[in-house]
């Protein structure tokens, strides 16, 4: 081989070298590194939420001001519906059933008026009980805004609709 070719070759190494290198260092950059990018900072502080979130101990709250609450659905023809709310709460939120407690008359107040506007048909079908049970939490939580404290879910362990 000539010398014209033999720096040509070195040349070709070089380059498929240097691309290897190139390469692994972008894989390394934005595949494999954990705390790079606005993306990975993104899900890091959701991996941090889902961990708080699994770590949390949750107590059920069973107030009796919420046991056998009856109410007439909106085109309900006499219907009733009769139903007992218990909710989920962080324990970290020691003071979240005297919170409640306090705000007893306005909870069950918006819950009436929710339900009371909610029609049998709605209330009829198994599927929108999952939907209700979200409402009942936004609003409580809604509620409980200023105080930091939030319901985690919303349990029905009577619905009666005869």
């Amino acid at each position: 081989m000539d010398e014209k070719g033999k720096i040509n070759l070195i040349v070709i190494i070089a380059i498929v070298f240097f691309q290897l290198v190139l390469s692994f260092l972008l894989v390394w950059l934005f595949v494999l590194r954990n705390d790079g990018g606005d993306d990975k900072a993104e899900g890091t502080e959701e991996k941090k939420k889902a961990k708080k979130e699994k770590e949390a101990q949750y107590v059920i709250l069973q107030d009796e001001d919420f046991s056998n609450i009856v109410v007439n659905p909106s085109d309900g023809n006499g219907r009733i519906l009769q139903l007992t709310i218990t909710f989920e709460y962080n324990m970290e939120f020691e003071n979240l059933p005297a919170e409640i407690d306090n705000r007893q008359p306005e909870i069950l107040d918006s819950i009436n008026m929710l339900l009371s506007s909610t029609g049998i048909s709605d209330l009829s079908r198994p599927d929108y009980r999952d939907t209700l049970k979200e409402q009942i939490k936004q609003l409580v939580n809604g509620l409980l805004k200023d105080t930091e404290m939030e319901i985690h879910r919303v349990f029905f362990p009577q619905f009666i609709l005869p």
